[in-house]
């Protein structure tokens, strides 16, 4: 795990910095050895506008972009279903619910309808979910939000790996990451703090 997910730039307290969740829960090994063999998995997402296409485009930030103050597209998501293709030969089929603006109740209400249907819950191998600068740092209304939004996944997709992907906002202090970590580690899912990993980077003039 360590070794793939190596970023560019040297820095030995990454690992310590980013509150970085490995699971030991076989769904995720199961996922992974389901997508290698059969050469492609399929993926749910949901989230706010970053997972949605918004702010996270490469090359956007800090410049102008055509969308105005907001960067838009192909977001991170484009750049790990093409990770996955080049690194591994494997395709993504991906469902994206994310929807700009909402936290992790409206999730919770609307899973379905966002991700393609109850039916689709049981091809769905990886679920991301991105909520952590759409929800409150309060982690005693975020953690029950989002320990029902999981409960929710669940039912909804029982075999599938989940993942927290806590992406961050330059002029947003709100990071509910610190919410969404100690769930991680209770339910055996993996976590990885964008706030932590890149924001310092991009601060001290790294990235």
């Amino acid at each position: 795990w360590h070794s793939l997910l190596e970023i560019t730039v040297a820095d030995r307290a990454f690992w310590n910095r980013t509150q970085t969740v490995v699971p030991e829960s076989g769904a995720h090994t199961a996922f992974m050895l389901r997508a290698l063999c059969q050469g492609r998995f399929t993926m749910a997402i949901i989230g706010g506008s970053t997972s949605a296409g918004g702010g996270s485009a490469s090359g956007c930030w800090p410049r102008k972009h055509p969308c105005g103050s907001k960067c838009c597209g192909p977001s991170y998501l484009a750049w790990l279903s093409k990770w996955f293709r080049k690194a591994h030969n494997v395709s993504v089929q991906m469902h994206n619910g994310a929807q700009g603006g909402t936290g992790p109740e409206f999730a919770y209400l609307c899973l379905e309808s966002l991700v393609g249907g109850p039916q689709l819950g049981s091809q769905v191998d990886l679920v991301i979910i991105e909520f952590a600068i759409n929800e409150e740092s309060n982690c005693q209304h975020a953690g029950p939000r989002m320990e029902r939004l999981l409960d929710r996944v669940y039912a909804w997709a029982p075999s599938a790996a989940i993942i927290f992907v806590n992406t961050f906002s330059v002029g947003n202090p709100i990071d509910a990451s610190r919410c969404f970590v100690p769930l991680a580690r209770r339910f055996g899912h993996a976590s990885l703090s964008l706030q932590d990993a890149v924001k310092p980077l991009l601060q001290r003039g790294v990235l």
